[in-house]
C-alpha cells in the first residue's frame, strides 16, 4: 500500500498534503485497471477463504485456552497470534505459492513479489488477554505496491469487514455504503473514535489526544482494528489511529474508500530504532475534513 507519507520532527504539526485524496482515487482505478474484475473477485473470495480458517482457530483457542507471553516492547503475544498466522501464511503459500507474505509474528516471505498479503493474526491482542471482545483479525493483499483487498475479521462479535478495488465493501456478506456527514449539526451528532492515549504519549502527541477529546464531546476511544471497522460501517463518523504499524492499517484504506469513505495518512513518524510508524483518520468525507481544519 503505498500512502502519502510526510516524515517529521515532533514540533511539526499533523497536516495531510491536500493532493492526498487525489492520489488515493488515482492508485485505486490504476489498480482496477491492472487487475480484472474477475481476478480481484477471485483474490477476494481467497482472502475470505484464509480469514475463516483463522477464525475457527481463534475462537477454539477462547474455548480451550491459550499461553500469553511478553514481547521486548511490553505488549502481549499469545500462541493463539502465532497459530493464526501460521494458518494464514499456510493457506496462503499453498494456494498461491508465488505471492509474499508480511506479518507481525514471523519473517516477511518473498518481499519482492508483486502480489504482497499482509497478516496482523490478532489485532488488538491485549483487549484478547483481557477478554474483551474488540479484537481482530486483519489481512491484506497489495499488488505491485497498492492495496487490492483487504479484511477485517470479527470473531468474538461475529463481524466479517471485506473489501477489494471497484467491488465496493461489504459486513457479512452484505453490501454497506456511508452517509456522509456534510452540515456542521451533522458532524457534531458523529461519534470521533481515537485510540487510546499511550499511543499519542508514544510518539509525543500527547496534546493532540487531549484536543480530539475537547473538541468533540462524542469522542470515544475504540482501539485497533475495532474502531476502523465502525469507521468503514459508518457507526461512527471518523477513526484517528496513530503511531501504528503498516500491517494494523493494511485493510483500513480499501475498506474506508469502498464504503464511500475518506482515508488519509496524516504524516509518518519515524522513533529512532524502529520502523515507520503511522497516523491515519479515516471515515465520513465530511467529518473527516472537519477533523483536519481543526488538527492544522
Amino acid at each position: 500500500m503505498r500512502m502519502s507519507v510526510r516524515k517529521y520532527g515532533r514540533k511539526s504539526p499533523s497536516i495531510v498534503a491536500p493532493e492526498a485524496s487525489k492520489a488515493s482515487a488515482a492508485r485505486q482505478i490504476n489498480s482496477s485497471r491492472v487487475l480484472s474484475e474477475g481476478q480481484r473477485r477471485t483474490l477476494l473470495e481467497a482472502g475470505l477463504a484464509f480469514v475463516q480458517a483463522s477464525n475457527e482457530i481463534i475462537l477454539r483457542k477462547i474455548a480451550r485456552g491459550f499461553k500469553v507471553e511478553t514481547k521486548s516492547d511490553g505488549s502481549y503475544v499469545t500462541d493463539a497470534d502465532r497459530d493464526a498466522e501460521r494458518r494464514l501464511r499456510g493457506a496462503i503459500a499453498e494456494r498461491f505459492p508465488d505471492h509474499g507474505i508480511l506479518g507481525e509474528e514471523f519473517e516477511p516471505v518473498r518481499p519482492k513479489a508483486e502480489f504482497q498479503w499482509i497478516i496482523d493474526p490478532i489485532d488488538g491482542t491485549l483487549s484478547f488477554v483481557k477478554g474483551i471482545p474488540t479484537f481482530g483479525t486483519i489481512l491484506a493483499l497489495r499488488y505491485r505496491e497498492e492495496t487490492v483487498v483487504g479484511i477485517i475479521d470479527l470473531p468474538a462479535v461475529g463481524r466479517r469487514y471485506s473489501a477489494a478495488v471497484g467491488l465496493g465493501t461489504s459486513l457479512n456478506g452484505k453490501r454497506i455504503e456511508l452517509k456522509d456527514a456534510a452540515t456542521e449539526s451533522e458532524i457534531k451528532d458523529e461519534i470521533v473514535a481515537v485510540c487510546d492515549r499511550l499511543q499519542f504519549e508514544r510518539i509525543g502527541k500527547e496534546a493532540a489526544f487531549e484536543r480530539l477529546l475537547s473538541m468533540n464531546p462524542r469522542a470515544r476511544v475504540y482501539t485497533d482494528c475495532f474502531g476502523h471497522a465502525l469507521a468503514a460501517q459508518g457507526a461512527v463518523g471518523a477513526m484517528v489511529d496513530v503511531g501504528v504499524r503498516l500491517w494494523d492499517i493494511a485493510a483500513t484504506q480499501v475498506l474506508v474508500e469502498e464504503a464511500g469513505g475518506r482515508f488519509e495518512v496524516l504524516q509518518g513518524f519515524e522513533k529512532a530504532g524502529t520502523d515507520t510508524l503511522y497516523s491515519i483518520v479515516c471515515g465520513k468525507p465530511g467529518v473527516v475534513g472537519w477533523l483536519l481544519q481543526q488538527l492544522r
